[in-house]
């Protein structure tokens, strides 16, 4: 599969994703997919296809108005890195936490290898501390005072 196509994937997916759609997952997504992310606070990461789609389901039901955007598109190979920021409001509840009404932005980093036109692997690094603070669930520290 060419870089384009790859690339094409990743917003199509994304698009189907933001219309709240998770069974992009398994249009785009390898059945023997290997999931690499970290563990979620109080939680277990997901490593296969259908624990990805259990615990994206879940967020999705957590932030329903889910709409992501793609901030950049790095091909190599078979391998796509990317960058995307996520904008949603926290109406339904996250595991064991309650809806909080809170509007959250946030962003992560992800890397997918594909092989016969669907993702076989990916790692993800989400900036987890900054949801959880803007859920409320730990406090924001105050910036520093510029010139102290």
């Amino acid at each position: 599969m060419h870089n384009e196509e790859n690339v094409a994937l990743i917003h199509r997916f994304v698009a189907g994703f933001n219309a709240g759609n998770p069974d992009v997952i398994d249009e785009f997504m390898s059945s023997a997919l290997r999931v690499h992310v970290p563990a979620p606070p109080g939680g277990s990461a997901p490593t296969t296809r259908a624990e990805l789609t259990a615990s994206l389901s879940a967020i999705l039901t957590a932030l329903p108005d889910w709409h992501e955007t793609v901030d950049v598109l790095v091909p190599a190979g078979d391998k796509v890195a990317w960058r995307w920021t996520l904008t949603a409001t926290n109406l339904g509840p996250l595991g064991p936490i309650p809806p909080s009404g809170r509007p959250v932005h946030f962003s992560g980093i992800e890397i997918w290898r594909f092989a016969a036109g669907q993702v076989v692997e990916l790692w993800n690094e989400t900036d987890v501390l900054g949801f959880i603070q803007q859920l409320g669930l730990i406090p924001t520290p105050e910036p520093a005072l510029a010139g102290v």
